[in-house]
């Protein structure tokens, strides 16, 4: 199924698990100085005191765990992160018109035909892969346990509890950049304060007003929320979960007998579509397809604002082609048309231009597209439309 656009209402089954973090919280009854030589014979990294890093082997995959050791009662919590739809991405190509990956290099997006109205088939896939996760862990411990002569405790694994969660949803939209730059208000008037960047940038972050196409906003502490761009034709929102969130949400996040991820993404999704669809109402009413403009509500809102036939026609052809036009082209006119209600234009990225509204875009794309086709047929009728013009007999068919 096609994925879901901007104007309709989001469900928690639309929404996908992005990235998850699970701590299993383990009694293997050993210390540090026992199996450090392990740990560095397998090629783990030590990342602090009593903390190693290490990529553990699940079949045809690999998961990167943390493993931090607690000295009372010898506990070591292992920090597994799971990022299943980075298994699922696949080079067939997308649905048409083609998509192009922002940045154009990324290649960590789903196409098209991997969604549905339902992904609830997705969220099950976690479940099999804490399983595997899990006998791993095992059998990892039970080979420590051989080395230094001790027996592995039938319960080594005590608890499985989920540390982090991303929930993301992809949305198809025309104007992706422009879209997320619509969303700054909506972020600062329902979540707090906004940081607005270039996605992909790397720390310290740089505040871009003018080529920024990521907003993100801290709700609460351990509740975040972002959209930006993901392709040339969708958006992403996204909202990161943690241990504070959960508490404030009232989410459990222990995955233990008939409680499994399923259920627990489940209480995940409906508290996050909530907040999506919140942030997309305040746009719903401009991007609805029954509200969208018509071609004939364009025309009429330039005639009834400019009078000179021949100044509407070089208005409308450039902004029609070009997508934007400078504001010294008539500096009144544009005024005129962005003070209109709702407005025509708006100002655009590019300094010191104007632009078509988020409403009338669509009506400006059918107007370019009727401009072609129509270029098309009078470049085969252009002979015939000359002599009519020049009042000669038109030729017989």
């Amino acid at each position: 199924m096609p994925l879901a656009h901007t104007y309709r209402a989001i469900t928690a089954a639309y929404l996908l698990p992005d990235s998850v973090q699970v701590n299993f919280h383990c009694v293997p009854r050993f210390s540090p100085a026992d199996i450090q030589g392990s740990f560095y014979r397998l090629g783990a990294r030590s990342s602090g005191l009593n903390k190693w890093s290490y990529r553990l082997p699940v079949g045809a995959h690999s998961y990167p765990v943390a493993f931090q050791y607690i000295p009372q009662g010898g506990v070591v919590n292992c920090y597994v992160t799971i990022n299943i739809l980075s298994q699922l991405h696949s080079p067939n190509p997308g649905s048409l018109p083609p998509e192009i990956p922002v940045p154009t290099n990324s290649r960590n997006w789903l196409r098209g035909w991997q969604t549905r109205a339902d992904n609830r088939h997705i969220w099950g896939l976690i479940d099999g892969r804490l399983a595997s996760i899990q006998d791993a862990l095992v059998r990892l411990f039970a080979g420590f346990c051989r080395e230094l002569g001790k027996s592995l405790p039938e319960d080594v694994l005590r608890t499985t509890n989920v540390t982090r969660v991303e929930v993301c949803a992809d949305l198809r939209c025309l104007n992706p950049r422009h879209y997320v730059r619509a969303l700054v208000t909506s972020f600062a008037t329902h979540l707090g304060e906004v940081e607005e960047r270039a996605y992909g940038l790397t720390p310290p972050y740089t505040r871009l007003i003018g080529a920024g196409h990521m907003v993100s906003a801290v709700r609460r502490p351990d509740e975040r929320f972002k959209a930006y761009c993901k392709t040339s034709a969708r958006i992403r929102l996204e909202c990161r979960l943690g241990l504070d969130g959960f508490q404030r949400a009232k989410i459990d996040r222990r995955l233990r007998g008939a409680r499994t991820f399923n259920a627990f993404f489940q209480d995940c999704a409906e508290y996050c579509a909530w907040y999506f669809n919140m942030l997309l109402q305040d746009h719903r009413l401009g991007i609805n397809s029954n509200s969208q403009a018509t071609p004939f509500d364009l025309l009429s809102c330039f005639a009834s604002t400019v009078k000179s036939t021949h100044k509407l026609r070089e208005l409308l052809d450039i902004l029609v082609c070009e997508g934007s036009i400078a504001n010294n082209f008539d500096r009144q006119l544009i005024d005129r048309l962005k003070r209109m209600t709702p407005p025509v234009l708006v100002s655009s990225q590019k300094r010191g231009h104007s632009t078509f509204a988020l409403r009338f875009r669509r009506a400006a794309w059918q107007l370019s597209q009727c401009q072609q086709s129509f270029s098309a047929a009078s470049a085969r009728r252009r002979p015939r439309i000359l002599n009519i013009i020049r009042g000669a007999r038109p030729p017989r068919s």
